[in-house]
Protein backbone atom coordinates (compact mmCIF):
# COMPACT_ATOMS: atom_id res chain seq x y z
CA UNK A 1 0.00 0.00 0.00
CA UNK A 2 1.21 3.48 -0.81
CA UNK A 3 2.16 5.48 2.25
CA UNK A 4 0.80 8.93 2.99
CA UNK A 5 3.74 10.87 1.63
CA UNK A 6 3.72 8.73 -1.51
CA UNK A 7 0.21 9.98 -2.08
CA UNK A 8 1.35 13.55 -1.52
CA UNK A 9 4.12 13.08 -4.06
CA UNK A 10 1.73 11.64 -6.61
CA UNK A 11 -0.63 14.54 -6.09
CA UNK A 12 2.29 16.91 -6.34
CA UNK A 13 3.17 15.38 -9.68
CA UNK A 14 -0.52 15.27 -10.61
CA UNK A 15 -0.60 11.65 -11.68
CA UNK A 16 -3.96 10.40 -10.46
CA UNK A 17 -6.66 9.71 -13.01
CA UNK A 18 -9.82 7.68 -13.54
CA UNK A 19 -10.15 6.65 -17.17
CA UNK A 20 -10.93 3.23 -18.54
CA UNK A 21 -8.25 1.07 -20.12
CA UNK A 22 -9.92 1.51 -23.52
CA UNK A 23 -9.14 5.22 -23.40
CA UNK A 24 -5.49 5.18 -22.41
CA UNK A 25 -4.01 8.35 -23.82
CA UNK A 26 -2.22 11.43 -22.53
CA UNK A 27 -3.47 13.58 -25.42
CA UNK A 28 -7.12 14.61 -25.79
CA UNK A 29 -8.95 16.60 -28.46
CA UNK A 30 -11.56 19.21 -27.49
CA UNK A 31 -14.31 20.06 -30.00
CA UNK A 32 -17.91 21.27 -30.03
CA UNK A 33 -19.86 24.27 -28.75
CA UNK A 34 -19.13 26.28 -31.87
CA UNK A 35 -15.35 25.85 -31.86
CA UNK A 36 -13.98 26.52 -35.33
CA UNK A 37 -10.76 24.65 -34.53
CA UNK A 38 -10.06 21.93 -31.96
CA UNK A 39 -7.93 22.48 -28.90
CA UNK A 40 -5.86 19.83 -27.16
CA UNK A 41 -5.37 18.71 -23.57
CA UNK A 42 -2.15 16.90 -22.65
CA UNK A 43 -1.26 15.23 -19.34
CA UNK A 44 2.30 15.81 -18.19
CA UNK A 45 4.54 14.36 -15.51
CA UNK A 46 6.45 17.14 -13.82
CA UNK A 47 9.77 15.30 -13.57
CA UNK A 48 11.15 12.32 -15.46
CA UNK A 49 14.57 11.00 -16.45
CA UNK A 50 15.83 11.91 -19.94
CA UNK A 51 15.80 8.26 -21.04
CA UNK A 52 12.11 8.01 -20.12
CA UNK A 53 11.05 11.28 -21.73
CA UNK A 54 9.09 10.90 -24.97
CA UNK A 55 7.43 13.22 -27.45
CA UNK A 56 5.37 11.49 -30.14
CA UNK A 57 4.65 12.79 -33.63
CA UNK A 58 0.97 13.09 -32.68
CA UNK A 59 1.82 15.39 -29.76
CA UNK A 60 4.10 17.53 -31.93
CA UNK A 61 1.52 17.78 -34.71
CA UNK A 62 -1.29 18.89 -32.36
CA UNK A 63 1.04 21.34 -30.69
CA UNK A 64 1.89 22.86 -34.08
CA UNK A 65 -1.80 23.12 -34.94
CA UNK A 66 -2.46 25.17 -31.79
CA UNK A 67 -2.00 28.93 -31.52
CA UNK A 68 -1.54 29.36 -27.75
CA UNK A 69 0.19 27.27 -25.06
CA UNK A 70 -1.45 27.07 -21.64
CA UNK A 71 0.26 25.45 -18.66
CA UNK A 72 -0.53 25.37 -14.96
CA UNK A 73 1.64 28.46 -14.56
CA UNK A 74 3.37 30.67 -17.10
CA UNK A 75 6.92 29.37 -16.80
CA UNK A 76 8.12 32.16 -19.05
CA UNK A 77 7.17 34.75 -16.43
CA UNK A 78 10.50 36.26 -15.39
CA UNK A 79 9.11 37.30 -12.00
CA UNK A 80 8.00 33.79 -11.04
CA UNK A 81 11.28 32.53 -9.46
CA UNK A 82 11.58 35.54 -7.16
CA UNK A 83 7.91 35.29 -6.22
CA UNK A 84 8.28 31.60 -5.44
CA UNK A 85 11.33 32.15 -3.24
CA UNK A 86 9.47 34.77 -1.26
CA UNK A 87 6.30 32.71 -0.82
CA UNK A 88 8.01 29.53 0.37
CA UNK A 89 9.96 31.25 3.15
CA UNK A 90 8.74 31.42 6.73
CA UNK A 91 7.87 34.82 8.13
CA UNK A 92 8.19 36.15 11.67
CA UNK A 93 11.27 34.19 12.73
CA UNK A 94 9.70 30.76 12.34
CA UNK A 95 11.96 27.96 11.12
CA UNK A 96 11.69 24.45 9.74
CA UNK A 97 13.01 22.81 12.89
CA UNK A 98 10.01 24.14 14.84
CA UNK A 99 7.78 21.60 13.07
CA UNK A 100 9.63 18.49 14.28
CA UNK A 101 10.30 16.87 17.63
CA UNK A 102 13.91 16.22 18.61
CA UNK A 103 14.00 12.61 17.37
CA UNK A 104 12.47 13.38 13.99
CA UNK A 105 14.71 16.41 13.53
CA UNK A 106 17.79 14.34 14.29
CA UNK A 107 16.77 11.73 11.71
CA UNK A 108 15.89 14.42 9.18
CA UNK A 109 19.24 16.13 9.68
CA UNK A 110 21.05 12.86 9.01
CA UNK A 111 18.93 12.15 5.93
CA UNK A 112 19.65 15.58 4.46
CA UNK A 113 23.36 15.04 5.04
CA UNK A 114 23.53 11.49 3.66
CA UNK A 115 20.97 11.55 0.85
CA UNK A 116 20.82 15.19 -0.22
CA UNK A 117 24.50 15.87 0.51
CA UNK A 118 23.46 19.09 2.18
CA UNK A 119 23.13 20.78 5.55
CA UNK A 120 19.75 21.06 7.26
CA UNK A 121 20.61 24.65 8.16
CA UNK A 122 20.20 25.60 4.50
CA UNK A 123 16.49 24.69 4.70
CA UNK A 124 15.66 26.27 8.06
CA UNK A 125 14.09 29.45 6.66
CA UNK A 126 11.98 27.56 4.12
CA UNK A 127 8.57 25.95 4.44
CA UNK A 128 8.41 22.13 4.12
CA UNK A 129 7.51 22.41 0.41
CA UNK A 130 11.08 23.44 -0.42
CA UNK A 131 12.66 20.42 1.23
CA UNK A 132 9.97 18.06 -0.01
CA UNK A 133 10.48 19.16 -3.61
CA UNK A 134 14.23 18.51 -3.44
CA UNK A 135 13.66 15.15 -1.76
CA UNK A 136 11.20 14.24 -4.52
CA UNK A 137 13.74 14.96 -7.26
CA UNK A 138 16.11 12.56 -5.49
CA UNK A 139 13.64 9.78 -6.22
CA UNK A 140 14.74 9.83 -9.84
CA UNK A 141 17.43 7.24 -10.64
CA UNK A 142 19.21 9.72 -12.92
CA UNK A 143 21.25 12.80 -12.12
CA UNK A 144 19.22 15.21 -14.24
CA UNK A 145 15.47 15.40 -14.78
CA UNK A 146 13.44 16.44 -17.82
CA UNK A 147 10.21 18.44 -17.62
CA UNK A 148 7.47 18.44 -20.24
CA UNK A 149 6.50 21.96 -19.28
CA UNK A 150 9.97 23.25 -20.07
CA UNK A 151 10.03 21.41 -23.40
CA UNK A 152 6.65 22.83 -24.40
CA UNK A 153 7.80 26.30 -23.39
CA UNK A 154 10.84 26.02 -25.65
CA UNK A 155 8.69 24.71 -28.50
CA UNK A 156 6.31 27.64 -28.07
CA UNK A 157 9.14 30.15 -28.13
CA UNK A 158 10.51 28.70 -31.37
CA UNK A 159 7.07 29.01 -32.96
CA UNK A 160 6.39 32.43 -31.38
CA UNK A 161 3.28 31.09 -29.64
CA UNK A 162 1.94 33.00 -26.61
CA UNK A 163 2.54 31.22 -23.29
CA UNK A 164 -0.09 31.58 -20.57
CA UNK A 165 -0.88 30.11 -17.16
CA UNK A 166 -4.10 28.82 -15.62
CA UNK A 167 -2.90 29.99 -12.21
CA UNK A 168 -0.04 31.87 -10.58
CA UNK A 169 2.89 30.82 -8.43
CA UNK A 170 1.05 32.40 -5.49
CA UNK A 171 -1.94 30.17 -6.22
CA UNK A 172 0.17 27.02 -6.25
CA UNK A 173 1.99 27.80 -3.01
CA UNK A 174 -1.35 28.65 -1.37
CA UNK A 175 -2.57 25.13 -2.19
CA UNK A 176 0.29 23.57 -0.20
CA UNK A 177 -0.05 26.14 2.56
CA UNK A 178 -3.61 24.90 3.04
CA UNK A 179 -2.24 21.54 4.24
CA UNK A 180 -1.62 21.71 8.01
CA UNK A 181 2.05 22.03 8.87
CA UNK A 182 2.02 18.96 11.11
CA UNK A 183 0.79 16.91 8.13
CA UNK A 184 3.49 18.36 5.90
CA UNK A 185 6.11 17.45 8.52
CA UNK A 186 4.69 13.93 8.79
CA UNK A 187 4.89 13.52 5.02
CA UNK A 188 8.55 14.51 5.05
CA UNK A 189 9.35 12.07 7.86
CA UNK A 190 7.48 9.28 6.10
CA UNK A 191 9.64 9.84 3.05
CA UNK A 192 12.78 9.89 5.21
CA UNK A 193 11.91 6.54 6.77
CA UNK A 194 10.64 4.80 3.62
CA UNK A 195 12.72 6.48 0.94
CA UNK A 196 13.80 3.34 -0.94
CA UNK A 197 10.30 1.88 -1.16
CA UNK A 198 8.92 5.22 -2.31
CA UNK A 199 11.56 5.40 -5.03
CA UNK A 200 10.24 2.04 -6.24
CA UNK A 201 6.67 3.35 -6.12
CA UNK A 202 7.66 6.36 -8.18
CA UNK A 203 9.38 4.19 -10.80
CA UNK A 204 6.16 2.19 -11.16
CA UNK A 205 4.34 5.46 -11.78
CA UNK A 206 6.85 6.43 -14.45
CA UNK A 207 6.40 3.07 -16.15
CA UNK A 208 2.63 3.50 -16.19
CA UNK A 209 3.03 7.04 -17.52
CA UNK A 210 5.32 5.94 -20.35
CA UNK A 211 2.78 3.26 -21.30
CA UNK A 212 -0.01 5.86 -20.98
CA UNK A 213 -1.79 3.41 -18.66
CA UNK A 214 -3.98 5.93 -16.90
CA UNK A 215 -6.16 3.23 -15.39
CA UNK A 216 -3.12 1.65 -13.69
CA UNK A 217 -2.08 5.05 -12.31
CA UNK A 218 -5.57 5.44 -10.90
CA UNK A 219 -5.48 2.02 -9.23
CA UNK A 220 -2.11 2.81 -7.72
CA UNK A 221 -3.28 6.03 -6.12
CA UNK A 222 -6.46 4.39 -4.87
CA UNK A 223 -4.34 2.18 -2.60
CA UNK A 224 -3.98 5.12 -0.20
CA UNK A 225 -6.76 5.72 2.37
CA UNK A 226 -6.12 9.48 2.25
CA UNK A 227 -6.73 9.85 -1.47
CA UNK A 228 -9.98 11.81 -1.32
CA UNK A 229 -8.72 14.50 1.05
CA UNK A 230 -5.60 15.22 -0.97
CA UNK A 231 -7.32 15.03 -4.34
CA UNK A 232 -9.78 17.70 -3.25
CA UNK A 233 -6.99 20.04 -2.13
CA UNK A 234 -4.47 19.45 -4.88
CA UNK A 235 -6.59 18.52 -7.88
CA UNK A 236 -10.34 19.00 -7.86
CA UNK A 237 -10.56 22.51 -6.43
CA UNK A 238 -8.08 23.64 -9.06
CA UNK A 239 -9.89 21.80 -11.86
CA UNK A 240 -13.11 23.63 -11.08
CA UNK A 241 -11.29 26.95 -11.21
CA UNK A 242 -9.54 26.10 -14.46
CA UNK A 243 -12.51 24.94 -16.52
CA UNK A 244 -14.06 28.42 -17.04
CA UNK A 245 -10.61 29.74 -17.99
CA UNK A 246 -10.09 26.91 -20.47
CA UNK A 247 -13.56 27.35 -21.92
CA UNK A 248 -12.97 31.06 -22.50
CA UNK A 249 -9.52 30.48 -23.99
CA UNK A 250 -10.53 27.80 -26.51
CA UNK A 251 -13.40 29.94 -27.74
CA UNK A 252 -10.83 32.57 -28.76
CA UNK A 253 -7.98 30.42 -30.10
CA UNK A 254 -6.87 26.85 -30.71
CA UNK A 255 -5.01 26.02 -27.50
CA UNK A 256 -2.58 23.34 -26.40
CA UNK A 257 -3.20 22.87 -22.68
CA UNK A 258 -0.46 20.98 -20.82
CA UNK A 259 -1.20 20.19 -17.18
CA UNK A 260 -0.38 17.36 -14.79
CA UNK A 261 -1.97 14.12 -15.99
CA UNK A 262 -3.89 13.80 -12.73
CA UNK A 263 -6.04 16.77 -13.67
CA UNK A 264 -7.48 14.94 -16.68
CA UNK A 265 -9.45 11.98 -15.34
CA UNK A 266 -12.14 11.00 -12.90
CA UNK A 267 -15.62 12.45 -12.34
CA UNK A 268 -14.12 15.78 -11.28
CA UNK A 269 -11.29 15.79 -13.80
CA UNK A 270 -10.94 18.26 -16.64
CA UNK A 271 -12.21 15.81 -19.25
CA UNK A 272 -15.46 15.15 -17.36
CA UNK A 273 -15.95 18.81 -16.44
CA UNK A 274 -15.42 19.97 -20.03
CA UNK A 275 -17.87 17.35 -21.25
CA UNK A 276 -20.43 18.58 -18.73
CA UNK A 277 -20.08 22.03 -20.28
CA UNK A 278 -21.02 20.52 -23.64
CA UNK A 279 -17.64 19.94 -25.26
CA UNK A 280 -16.70 16.73 -27.03
CA UNK A 281 -13.45 15.44 -25.55
CA UNK A 282 -11.88 12.40 -27.23
CA UNK A 283 -8.52 10.64 -26.87
CA UNK A 284 -5.97 11.07 -29.62
CA UNK A 285 -4.62 7.54 -30.00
Amino acid sequence: MLRKSSLFLIALLALTTGLSAQQNSLLWEIRGKGLTKPSYLFGTIHMICPQDFFMTDAIKARFDQSAVLYMEINMDDMSAPATLMDKIQFKGGKKLGDLFDSTDYRDLTQFVKDTLQSDIRFFEKFKPLMLYSIMSVKMLPCGKEEAYEYEFMQMAKKKAKPIKGLETVQDQVAVFDSIPENEQAAMIMDMVRHFDSQKNDFQRLVNFYKAQQLDSLYQMIQESPDTKINEELLLYNRNRKWVPLIAAAIQKSACFIAVGAGHLGGPQGLIALLRKKGYTVKPVL
